[in-house]
């Protein structure tokens, strides 16, 4: 972001520029030295983020006998966020254990125990999410001319406010012109009071049942219970109270199960010493469900920690509750056949009942079919010293999903609708969401094919997969028109999509008496394509009205759709001689492509310009060690993604007095021949400069090096003395370096709060959104 001096020339600029066309007036004034004098020169990004520490510890004890064993663990985490205001514990207690009660029966149990706060803050999204906005994006928006604090320590939020007149004391309101009334990021951070506090049981019992020498039988019973309570103040403050200038607590409670019961019968035999045969019968069942209640009350006179409790506020109090559930029931076997080791085949069955849809879509059936055929088994290999194994696998299937919102097979109503009877509003109820009674299974079909190979000893592996699948029956939620109304857009079956590709790995391994190091790495290649739909849906928004994911047959899904900037107007002749734009298109603006070539810039020259799916994923993995040394590396990539920076709509449309982008600054148009990428500084033409198109959608692909780890093992010797047989210390680092050419602050960013609900119809849409973050630990594993 630019610093005040940049701030001021541009502004200047800004206004030079529209004055030019306006009557005098209605000039805007321009910013003088005197005006000037008593500016700051803040980074509100550097001002928001921090160093943060972290705290890791855990601790194992484990043990047993011949038929008995046992392991009991206790962690503890704890880790500041790196905005202000943010941060997360959790501490768990875990233990397991099975014995051999006799010759035929084995039972264990796995229970774990875990409790944990999180200190939440708006971390994406400009609020529409229902989070208050990402402080990150109010920090971009914030400008480096006002202070963070008054002299008191108390938080500066409008300029008007803070630039007071010298002589009379004033407020000057020309002031929140001059640098904007954005909020300020750092008061929004630190005054943030929402936590949340989540415990969790999570348990497991199992039985193995030997009945005979083939035939065994396995049962498992798990539960999984949590309680999250959650804690929202929102208080008030800024100029003239204007921040939650009625304050507010919101209490949230949910408990949720899930309990799940799996029985396996297995069988298994030899047919000669040529063929194995194995089956399996299998019945699970799944519930998951919970409950909620939620209150809360607004306007509470004192702002005092002991006082804000539901019923203290004058304002008025809602309270709400809900519960919910869900089951899904499965029938399912399979059977495997083995030749010599050289020829081996499987198939699936199984049928699924889901509570999700109703009537005679409740059950779907699903398989799938594999075999192989192990080369390096057959005599002409077998001779063929280098090749230590050789296998050649192919498989068809079917498989299906069900995840959708509970009861989208139905109607919703809601209350706290208010309608006006004789000029007085009444509340009351109204449709809120659409149904739809005839949802059922999405199913994937998929066809794949794979090569793996051992070579020199099992040094070089390496692994060759081709896919293709292809999804029926998309559930996905419908695009209405406004005409429909406000209800939320129900869940439909609609049209068919491809993914295909084709996945490499290889791993080369060397081990030597005082040194070795593997590497390792992956890549995938994916192509995704709308094959059938029975109606385009149009996702995205990111500005009212606008949306800018359109997704189509012969596209991929969520394809961005939009203008295409074509560079800058250099000169009015140009302006003549292309398009027509608009009446207020002077030479500087942003120029798009007339797609359709029919003269006209409009709707109709919006094309599909990439998406958030990568079309190349990778990974890197090394490790090595020499003596008692040892160290990893991990990188991981993409290549092809699309990231459409919603944010830079305001910081590099420059039509409020919001700062600019350092490289909107530096690459900004200032006469004829000066750039072809960024517009000129102007307010009057935020209509044309800033206008959603591929100005703001980037190249979102990166290479990072998402994990280090260095360490050193302390002589046993050493250890002897003190009686510990392990000790290792080590240093790790993660997100320690990106290679990117995007120019927003993650670009492993996906789905924003904006679009949480729109899912892949709407990934890679950035509104400013909490990074990932570098973090280096220090630590030591202890072993006894």
């Amino acid at each position: 972001m630019v610093n005040t001096a940049d701030y001021i020339t541009i502004y200047n600029e800004a206004a030079t520029n529209d004055n030019a066309f306006l009557p005098a007036t209605l000039h805007r004034p321009l910013i003088s030295s005197e005006d000037a004098a008593g500016f700051a020169d803040v980074n509100h990004v550097d001002e928001l983020l921090q160093m943060a520490p972290i705290n890791s510890h855990e601790f194992s004890l484990s043990g047993g006998s011949e038929s008995t064993n046992y392991m009991m663990s206790a962690s503890f985490f704890d880790q500041k966020g790196i905005i202000k205001g943010s941060g997360y514990t959790r501490g768990t207690v875990r233990l397991d254990a099975n014995t051999e009660a006799n010759k035929w029966l084995t039972v264990g149990v796995s229970m774990l125990v875990g409790l944990s706060s999180n200190d939440i803050i708006g971390s994406s999204g400009d609020g529409a999410g229902g989070n208050g906005g990402s402080v990150i994006r109010y920090a971009f928006f914030r400008n480096p001319a006002i202070p963070v604090r008054f002299e008191d320590g108390g938080y500066v939020d409008r300029p008007a406010e803070y630039f007071t007149d010298p002589v009379t004391g004033e407020w000057r309101q020309k002031f929140d012109s001059f640098l904007g009334d954005g909020y300020n990021p750092i008061g929004m951070s630190e005054l943030n009071d929402n936590t949340r506090k989540d415990d969790s049981y999570l348990g497991k019992a199992y039985f193995v049942a030997k009945i005979t020498e083939k035939l065994k039988f396995t049962t498992n019973v798990g539960m999984d219970f949590r309680n999250s309570n959650s804690r929202k103040f929102s208080p008030t403050w800024g100029t003239l109270n204007r921040v939650n200038a009625k304050n507010g607590l919101d209490i949230n409670n949910i408990r949720t199960y899930n309990w799940m019961i799996n029985n396996l019968l297995n069988y298994e035999t030899n047919f000669g010493e040529s063929h194995t045969f194995s089956a399996m019968l299998g019945f699970e069942a799944i519930k998951n469900g919970g409950k909620s209640m939620y209150a809360s009350d607004s306007d509470f006179p004192i702002e005092q920690e002991e006082l804000i409790y539901i019923g203290n506020g004058l304002g008025n109090k809602m309270t709400s509750s809900g519960e919910w559930a869900s089951t899904l029931a499965s029938f399912f076997g399979r059977v495997n056949y083995d030749y010599k080791g050289k020829y081996y085949a499987s198939a699936t069955l199984r049928r699924d009942g889901t509570s999700r849809f109703i009537e005679e879509n409740k059950w779907g059936t699903f398989y799938s079919l594999s075999a192989g055929w192990v080369l390096k088994q057959e005599a002409f290999l077998q001779d063929v010293s280098w090749l230590e194994n050789l296998r050649l696998r192919a498989g068809y299937g079917a498989i299906g999903n069900q995840e959708i919102s509970l009861y989208a097979y139905s109607d919703r109503i809601s209350p706290y609708y208010d309608y006006p009877f004789g000029n007085v509003p009444n509340s009351g109820y109204a449709q809120s969401a659409l149904g739809n009674k005839n949802l059922k299974w999405e199913t994937s079909y998929q066809y794949n094919g794979g090569v793996d190979a051992e070579l020199w000893k099992g040094a070089l592996a390496l692994s060759i997969d081709y896919f293709y699948k292809v999804t029926d029956d998309m559930l996905v939620t419908a695009s209405n028109p406004p005409s429909v109304g406000y209800a939320e857009d129900p869940w439909i079956n609609n049209g068919s999509v491809l993914n295909t590709g084709l996945e490499m790995e290889a791993l080369y391994r060397k081990n030597l008496k005082e040194w070795g190091f593997t590497i390792g790495g992956n890549i995938a290649f994916l192509h995704n394509e709308v094959l059938d739909l029975v109606a385009p849906s149009d996702k995205g928004t990111v500005e009212t009205g606008v949306k800018i994911t359109k997704t189509e047959v012969g596209q991929p899904i969520g394809s961005f759709y939009m203008l295409e900037m074509d560079g800058i107007f250099q000169n009015e002749t140009e302006i003549l001689l292309s398009a027509y734009q608009g009446s207020n298109i002077h030479p500087g603006d942003v120029k798009f492509k007339d797609q359709n070539g029919d003269g006209y810039i409009d709707n109709n020259d919006r094309v599909h310009l990439g998406s958030a799916i990568p079309k190349l994923t990778a990974g890197i993995n090394m490790t090595a060690n020499y003596k008692n040394f040892d160290i990893s590396v991990f990188f991981q990539g993409t290549y092809g993604n699309k990231i459409y920076i919603q944010i830079n709509q305001d910081i590099e449309g420059f039509y409020r007095g919001f700062p600019v982008t350092q490289r909107y600054f530096d690459e900004r148009w200032t006469g004829e021949g000066t750039s072809d990428t960024q517009p000129r500084p102007s307010w009057a033409t935020k209509s044309n400069n800033a206008r959603p198109s591929s100005r703001f959608l980037e190249d979102g692909s990166y290479l990072r090096l998402k994990n280090l780890q260095i360490g050193y093992s302390i002589p046993e010797k050493v250890l002897k003395i003190a009686k510990i047989a392990k000790t290792r210390v080590f240093i790790s680092g993660t997100n320690l370096l990106t290679l990117t050419k995007f120019s927003g602050l993650d670009s492993e960013m996906t789905v924003s709060d904006n679009s949480k609900n729109e899912g892949d119809l709407a990934k890679g849409i950035d509104w400013g959104t909490y990074p990932s973050a570098m973090t280096i630990m220090f630590g030591i594993d202890i072993t006894f």
